[in-house]
């Protein structure tokens, strides 16, 4: 207790002289320093000039009294702790205290011991209080520090955004942000899907949160530059104040290296078209999308004549570049939607959606005929051979490769350098 007082200043504002000098020369004992004023503007002027920790003061004194001057501190200074010493105890008086926020009364004549102990719950309060701030502070201070974007919310209100995001949106003062804006603009996009809140809806934060993962992706676009960039969101959620804290990572880079595994998994190191576990996974897509909606697919599958002859007499190096060489010309003369990639060794499929049978043969003797007059460097001539099939209703995907594989051989069996359509 001892230790408490000594680490406050005191005003104590009374007007009888002799009740203030004695209960001064107790209170100057206990605490560590302590100022005192005989009427309400007196002990005001000594609050503006000291900022005292904790107030004592009578109610009736002349100029002005006590409720007058706590009244004051009060707005100036809310949360200074006010103790009233009072002989009334008529309501008026009470109400009004209560309205102004006083933390404590004291009954004349004082007893000094239940002052004290008023005091000490009053200065740990205020302690606490100080503490609370300073942590606050701090911790605005090292969010304040941080490049990456914290917004604090509670509910579907936005309670704090750090300096950094509040550049990024271009505000100097969160205050200034809170009356104008709510985000929802500068979000393009939230995991995959194209957003356009309307403003002050806040449906970001409703759209992060209904999703439970913890970390999701986001597109926002500067208010300075108007350039989209991925962010990854980190969501820390207390349910208790149902309040959340989001943290905005920019993933520009995440995003490319991504992109390039997602690049290297989908597709064939040496041709760069897709290869076979990607075109596997079309095939099933695209053979959905013709069930449900009735529309022909057609699949060609092909391979290189005598491969194994180029590669014995050539060498791999050159048999790597007919391959490369053979995937470029096939890709310069197909439709962006038909879906090519290397099956295996020589062999490659071309999914062709939205055409029939005879569509696709049309574009399977179209390549055969390029690839054949096709120079290619250090090999005289390259011929490859075709088959082409037209998915039937309720045929499963293997039964679909299974029919173009058979046809494939009866090209290469009926002598090569030609397309195949029926067995």
């Amino acid at each position: 207790m001892k230790n408490i007082l000594k680490n406050i200043n005191l005003l104590y504002v009374e007007d009888e002289e002799e009740t203030r000098n004695e209960l001064s020369y107790f209170l100057n004992k206990k605490v560590g320093k302590l100022y005192t004023a005989s009427n309400g503007k007196e002990g005001l002027e000594i609050f503006d000039k000291y900022k005292p920790d904790v107030i004592v003061t009578d109610i009736m004194m002349p100029v002005m009294d006590g409720l007058e001057m706590a009244q004051t501190i009060k707005e100036k200074s809310k949360n200074t702790p006010i103790l009233l010493t009072t002989a009334f105890n008529e309501s008026s008086y009470l109400i009004r205290s209560i309205e102004i926020g006083i933390d404590h009364y004291v009954q004349k004549p004082i007893n000094p011991y239940d002052l004290t102990e008023k005091l000490v719950k009053s200065s740990v309060s205020m302690f606490h209080e100080r503490e609370l701030k300073i942590y606050s502070r701090y911790a605005r201070f090292i969010l304040d520090s941080m490049q990456v974007f914290i917004v604090a919310t509670v509910g579907h209100e936005i309670e704090y955004i750090n300096k950094a995001f509040l550049q990024f949106i271009g505000y100097n003062d969160f205050e200034d942000f809170k009356h104008l804006n709510s985000l929802d603009s500068i979000f393009t996009e939230i995991n995959g899907v194209q957003v356009n809140f309307e403003e002050k809806s806040f449906e970001w934060i409703k759209q992060i949160l209904m999703d439970e993962h913890d970390e999701q992706f986001v597109y926002l676009t500067s208010q300075q530059k108007h350039e989209s960039k991925p962010y990854l969101v980190t969501v820390n959620r207390f349910p208790e104040r149902n309040s959340a804290i989001f943290s905005f990572t920019e993933a520009t880079k995440l995003t490319k290296e991504r992109e390039s595994l997602q690049i290297q998994a989908t597709t064939d190191g040496l041709t760069g078209i897709y290869n076979r576990r990607k075109f596997e996974s079309l095939l099933t897509k695209e053979i959905q999308k013709a069930t449900r909606y009735e529309t022909s697919l057609s699949l060609i599958m092909f391979d290189i004549d005598h491969f194994k002859k180029v590669n014995d007499t050539y060498g791999h190096q050159i048999g790597d570049y007919v391959l490369q060489e053979l995937s470029r010309i096939v890709v310069n003369n197909i439709r962006r939607n038909d879906i090519f990639a290397r099956w295996g060794g020589e062999e490659f499929m071309i999914l062709v959606p939205n055409n029939n049978l005879e569509n696709a043969a049309q574009l399977a003797e179209k390549l055969r005929g390029i690839i054949a007059t096709s120079k290619f460097k250090n090999v005289p001539t390259i011929t490859s051979s075709f088959g082409v099939v037209q998915f039937e209703k309720e045929e499963s995907g293997e039964n679909f490769v299974h029919r173009v594989d058979e046809l494939l051989y009866s090209a290469k069996h009926n002598g090569r350098n030609r397309v195949e359509t029926k067995v």
